[in-house]
C-alpha cells in the first residue's frame, strides 16, 4: 500500500509549527522552497530536522498545535498567507522543482475539517 499523507494528516491530533522563540508566534516565512508559507509538521522530529538543516538562523523553536489552533491561526493572524507546507524539506534537501508539500491555505483548512470549510 502506498503512503498516503492525507490519511496521516487527518489522524494526527497535534502538529508542530516553527515559531519565534521569544513570543511563540508562528513563523510563516520558514519555508522550504521560497515563497511565503506556513510550515506544518506531523512529527516533532521532522520540525527539529527542518530547523537544524535550514538557513533560518537562531531565534526559532518548535511548538505543538492542535487542529483547532492551526485553523484559528490560518483564519486569523495568518489569514493573508496563500500557502501551507505540510512536512516540507529544508532547502538543502529541496530540489529545484515545485514543492509537493505545498497547498493553498484554504484547501488545507478544508482538508483539516473534512471538507466542511470553504477557504
Amino acid at each position: 500500500m502506498a503512503w498516503d499523507g492525507s490519511r496521516r494528516a487527518k489522524r494526527l491530533s497535534s502538529y508542530w509549527l516553527i515559531t519565534h522563540e521569544g513570543d511563540g508566534t508562528p513563523d510563516p516565512r520558514a519555508t522550504a522552497i521560497g515563497g511565503e508559507a506556513m510550515p506544518i509538521f506531523g512529527f516533532k522530529e521532522e520540525a527539529e530536522m527542518f530547523l537544524e538543516f535550514s538557513s533560518l538562523g537562531g531565534g526559532r523553536g518548535i511548538q505543538a498545535a492542535t487542529t483547532g489552533e492551526i485553523l484559528s491561526m490560518l483564519s486569523g493572524p495568518c489569514k493573508n498567507l496563500r500557502w501551507v507546507a505540510f512536512d516540507p524539506l529544508p532547502e538543502i534537501f529541496a530540489r529545484p522543482a515545485p514543492d509537493p508539500s505545498r497547498m493553498e491555505r484554504g484547501k488545507f483548512m478544508s482538508f483539516l475539517t473534512g471538507g466542511r470549510l470553504r477557504g
